[in-house]
């Protein structure tokens, strides 16, 4: 539909809210279900890359519903389409944080922070 819009407007045509509401329809549904898709995928390695694609079918939702305001119901997708964001962002960090094992030896380095070699402080 994206793709067909494009090419509408190259040939003249100027979208309504309505059609770019219902594109941002079509991205928030694609994120979701990548988002569903890779908390099912927990753990491995295609998580990661449910969640990239899901991130950015958010954002290009957000793209759309901003562009649509006025719009009937625009302006609660796009709050549902920020916090979707948000938690995705969120699980992407989380996991790119480094897994510390309980008992592994602590960061002793030099240009370790203070807290990371276990001295905290005040």
């Amino acid at each position: 539909a994206a793709d067909a819009l494009k090419q509408a407007q190259r040939f003249g045509y100027t979208p309504g809210d309505r059609e770019t509401a219902q594109l941002g329809d079509g991205y928030r549904t694609r994120a979701e279900t990548l988002a569903r898709t890779a908390r099912t995928l927990s753990g491995m390695a295609q998580e990661q890359e449910y969640l990239a694609r899901a991130a950015e079918a958010y954002r290009q939702a957000v793209g759309f519903y901003s562009n649509a305001l006025g719009f009937a119901g625009v302006a609660r997708n796009l709050r549902v389409v920020q916090r979707g964001l948000t938690q995705v962002e969120q699980r992407i960090a989380d996991l790119s944080r480094p897994i510390v094992q309980p008992g592994a030896p602590e960061d002793r380095s030099p240009l370790a922070p203070e807290s990371v070699r276990g001295v905290f402080l005040q």
